[in-house]
């Protein structure tokens, strides 16, 4: 469909309600506990972690594709063997299979997850990844 060149490219006609407020300001106090919020769509999910100061997460194989982005705190991330620090505006990639853990250091962190979805992993599994996310 043709579109105001003023107006976004976007489309969202047949969308339902895609707003799924996660907190009130990321400048807000962190939670005094492990708070976890998530939205799973069909082919992604996004979750939204706050963490206490010390907070570990047990190395695993990752199920699924997923890149981590630090908000606020600081994580010792280690991803298939290599660690590494990853501080606010950093973001770290697991691959799906991989092995993944990470520790929050300092103070608590505040950091989002994205994953891969069942259904995209096997439409990329049937036709590939493809520049064009429409295929």
């Amino acid at each position: 469909e043709k579109k105001d060149p003023g107006k976004s490219q976007a489309i969202v006609e047949g969308l339902g309600d895609c707003y799924y407020p996660m907190i009130e300001s990321l400048d807000a106090p962190p939670a005094s506990a492990h708070s976890e919020r998530w939205v799973t769509g069909k082919y992604v999910s996004f979750g939204f972690i706050e963490a206490p100061a010390g907070e570990q997460m047990a190395e695993t194989r990752s199920s699924h594709e997923q890149f981590g982005y630090v908000i606020r705190g600081e994580l010792e991330a280690e991803v298939e063997g290599e660690r590494q620090r990853v501080r606010p505006g950093d973001l770290v990639h697991v691959p799906r299979g991989g092995s993944c853990g990470w520790t929050v250091r300092g103070q608590a962190a505040r950091y989002a997850l994205f994953r891969s979805a069942t259904a995209l992993e096997e439409e990329i599994d049937r036709n590939g990844a493809a520049d064009n996310w429409r295929g």
